[in-house]
């Protein structure tokens, strides 16, 4: 079994890798997701391999 951590998305997580197969959810994380926690519009939490940071999954949480 591969080992995860979950944590909230920051700069050293390796998301240029990571592709669901959706081009607009690829997007936001590539472009938005860090921004927006930024301007405190949402959280993104991610699942990375524990022994490169690379992430495998990822969900944000938006207030509206």
């Amino acid at each position: 079994m591969t080992d995860l951590f979950f944590k909230e998305l920051d700069k050293e997580v390796i998301i240029d890798k990571f592709d669901c197969g959706d081009k607009y959810i690829n997007n936001f994380l590539n472009n938005l997701a860090l921004l927006n926690q930024e301007r405190k519009l949402s959280r993104s939490y991610v699942f990375c391999l524990k022994d490169s940071n690379e992430i495998v999954a990822f969900l944000t949480l938006s207030a509206s």
